[in-house]
């Protein structure tokens, strides 16, 4: 129910269509994300975290499993929405909030960049902020619509400004491993 005809996965559009509705068998979701978790502590990795390609892992009905796996193997997790978390899994290490709004061609700027971390400079949040910073090459060129904005990215956050305001801020950089 997760995938198509030949084995591959859906696409976001159809996946998100098929869990609205209801026609994903939650068990086949379950035993692909064990799988990919197994495959990853079977090449002697320890994620840092899950989340999921077009943060699919929050689709109705498949959040609970995610949930469970992630308190399972006691990793982190990437949430859009804190408060969607259930009380029961409060416990689960997460960042206090998820920037996205660098994420997007028309949003990658070093305005965008000082507007988005404003609000948390001077706090104790932990905030992650999505970006997917890269030099060009054909692999991404093929592979992505979202390209060229990387390379935006790459700039705006190696910049000169963006480095001085996160020292003279005294914001803290750091991966999923200090949650």
């Amino acid at each position: 129910t997760i995938t198509d005809e030949a084995g591959h996965f859906l696409s976001l559009s159809e996946l998100t269509k098929r869990a609205q509705s209801g026609e994903i068998d939650l068990a086949e979701v379950e035993k692909e994300y064990e799988a990919q978790i197994q495959k990853v502590l079977n090449a002697g990795l320890q994620p840092t975290h899950f989340d999921s390609h077009h943060h699919t892992h929050e689709l109705k009905g498949v959040f609970p499993i995610f949930l469970s796996l992630a308190r399972k193997y006691q990793v982190a997790i990437r949430s859009l929405d804190v408060k969607q978390i259930p009380a029961e899994y409060q416990d689960i290490r997460r960042p206090d909030a998820l920037i996205l709004d660098f994420y997007d061609p028309s949003g990658v700027s070093i305005e965008t960049f000082f507007a988005a971390v404003k609000p948390y400079v001077e706090t104790d949040k932990i905030v992650e902020m999505m970006s997917h910073p890269a030099y060009l090459n054909q692999e991404i060129l093929k592979g992505s619509s979202y390209n060229v904005a990387r390379t935006q990215e790459w700039e705006v956050l190696t910049s000169p400004e963006v480095k001085n305001y996160i020292r003279d801020k005294k914001i803290t950089l750091g991966n999923f491993t200090a949650i």
